[in-house]
């Protein structure tokens, strides 16, 4: 069994709810199937500040306890705390194509907030923002507590609250770039939820969609 950094059952989760939300070709509309097989990528080397690389992609440079990172396949950038895990997902679409999912996890000072960065390589305009965040409600079977319509970078977006399990939240987005659909996260108990709240801004203000 694959052993993953926290939050990795979230980053799966969304994962799964995310091929949901599009479709292999904007212009057929043609859905990618819920249960489709995932492969995944041996984790790239974990970093902590410095310079962050690995087969994810990425590369960063420090900025305090807060590591600023690009995503170079989508130009992304956004900054996590501390020691950074990152690993690909793939998985086979309806007509045989493969969609990649880049998962960047690290933990706030304390470890009670957990944080995300999630790439999945799919145009934007074929991915449907309500279905996305459908499937991250019944991935975790959990219950949706406000989604709110917004624009990053002039992107349409959504931001997202979701309470699931033992006295869990999490926040999140889905924003909809052109090639991308880029997905920031945090998550704690909800007896933390000031933490996460704080995180998750910073997170959010640290992000530039190219």
């Amino acid at each position: 069994m694959t052993r993953r950094p926290a939050p990795s059952l979230l980053a799966l989760a969304v994962l799964a709810a995310s091929l949901t939300g599009c479709g292999t070709d904007p212009g057929a509309g043609q859905a990618a199937s819920p249960g489709a097989t995932t492969a995944t990528e041996p984790a790239a080397e974990p970093t902590s500040g410095g310079a962050a690389t690995g087969e994810s992609g990425g590369t960063g440079a420090a900025d305090g306890d807060w590591t600023t990172l690009t995503d170079e396949p989508s130009g992304t950038q956004f900054a996590l705390p501390g020691r950074v895990d990152k690993w690909n997902d793939t998985t086979a679409v309806d007509g045989g194509s493969e969609v990649t999912l880049r998962n960047y996890m690290s933990a706030a000072p304390g470890g009670d907030v957990k944080l995300g960065f999630i790439v999945l390589d799919t145009p934007g305009e074929s991915y449907d923002l309500d279905a996305g965040v459908a499937g991250v409600e019944e991935s975790l079977d959990g219950t949706v507590v406000k989604s709110t319509d917004i624009e990053v970078d002039g992107y349409r977006a959504v931001d997202v609250e979701l309470s699931y399990g033992a006295d869990m939240l999490v926040r999140f987005q889905l924003i909809r770039a052109d090639d991308h659909v880029i997905q920031p996260l945090a998550t704690g108990r909800e007896s933390v939820r000031k933490q996460v709240e704080r995180a998750f801004d910073k997170l959010n203000m640290s992000v530039e969609v190219d």
